[in-house]
């Protein structure tokens, strides 16, 4: 298994190294990375600066909240682990922790529910997360972030 830490630990630095000299508002919305920084953080790496996380999570709440579905999860998903390593830096997360819920209650609005069933093509497409609010594209990949988010979003509302 140290294998597998190393290989992780060689990855994320090359994430890190690799994106070291964008502006904040060139930085991808990575959150991969940003997950893979809060695991190896949760795995004992406390020694790891979090700057790298901090920085990616600084660009996402620098942007609006993206209309597409799937954009808005994963956002969703890198500020949630952002939020799993504030420990007891609270305060510096607390913007954050606001923001996270917004985006959560902005998720729940375009699910597919039984009350507008009437309006979709078919009753299979109940509980899915559609593509984007006036776009009943649904792809089960955006479903699974959403759902990733959601549960997140418990998480952290369980604190």
């Amino acid at each position: 298994a140290s294998g597998w830490t190393e290989a992780a630990v060689l990855g994320i630095d090359h994430l890190v190294e690799s994106r070291r000299e964008l502006a904040i508002d060139e930085l991808p919305a990575d959150h991969w990375l940003m997950i893979a920084l809060a695991r190896l953080h949760h795995l004992g790496d406390e020694e790891r600066p979090l700057a790298p996380l901090e920085r990616l999570a600084r660009a996402i709440e620098g942007q609006p909240a993206p209309r597409a579905t799937n954009a808005a999860a994963t956002r969703v998903e890198g500020l949630i682990a952002r939020l799993e390593t504030c420990g007891r830096r609270g305060d510096l997360c607390a913007m954050t922790r606001l923001q996270t819920l917004d985006r959560l209650d902005d998720l729940l609005a375009v699910q597919l529910t039984r009350d507008a069933s009437y309006f979709l093509p078919d009753d299979r497409l109940v509980g899915a997360f559609p593509a984007a609010p006036h776009d009943l594209t649904c792809r089960i990949d955006t479903t699974q972030h959403a759902l990733s988010a959601l549960l997140g979003g418990l998480r952290i509302v369980a604190r």
